[in-house]
């Protein structure tokens, strides 16, 4: 009994780890002559579909589903990433326009302080021209009042000088003229030395007090 005739065909990159399948030989000497080979192509087309259709078909499934769940996770991605970026925008957006309104707050408060301080310093100046001119003035007066007071008093020690001087004089005269009348001793006359001393020592001192 002779053994039958096998045939090794080649399914390629269709198959999935691309191994050769032995079919039984579609020639042998019990069976007719092989057909033609464009039927032979066929029915290799058939076998391949009857052995791995379906695990092709279900692998072209998994693919498309693969492929579909990448295409909506990659969109889902590109949104969330168009949202974050958009999200960081606005955030940058704000965080200048809040830097922006402080950096104007604090220019402006500053431009008021330096404002300020020029008033004030402008104010106390004109406050101590002022004080100057009071005190200007003050001192000019005090020093019209100090001559006004020196001179009174200059006067009125003059006028008393001249009173007592004239008293004394007068008092001299009119001792000289006792003494000649009444021809008075020496004790009597060193008496009234001795008062008209005591008079003149008396006005000397009223005169430097």
């Amino acid at each position: 009994m002779s053994k039958p005739d096998f045939a090794v065909v080649r399914i390629g990159r269709d198959a999935p780890d691309g191994a050769e399948h032995v079919v039984p030989a579609l020639a042998s000497a019990s069976f007719p002559a092989a057909e033609p080979v464009e039927t032979t192509a066929g029915n290799l087309d058939k076998v391949r579909d009857i052995l791995f259709g379906a695990q092709l078909r279900d692998v072209e499934k998994k693919l498309q589903r693969l492929e579909d769940r990448l295409l909506k996770e990659l969109a889902e991605l590109r949104d969330d990433v168009r949202r974050r970026s958009d999200a960081h925008e606005q955030k940058l957006k704000l965080d200048l326009d809040a830097l922006s309104d402080r950096l104007r707050s604090e220019r402006e408060a500053r431009d008021d302080a330096v404002l300020g301080l020029q008033n004030a310093l402008k104010d106390q100046a004109t406050a101590t021209q002022k004080r100057h001119a009071q005190l200007d003035e003050q001192l000019s007066k005090a020093q019209r009042d100090l001559r006004q007071q020196l001179a009174e008093q200059s006067s009125a020690l003059s006028d008393e000088l001249r009173r007592r001087s004239e008293d004394l004089t007068q008092l001299l005269s009119k001792s000289v003229a006792e003494l000649r009348e009444e021809k008075t001793d020496k004790r009597a006359l060193v008496s009234l030395f001795g008062e008209l001393a005591l008079r003149l020592n008396d006005d000397s001192t009223g005169s430097v007090g």
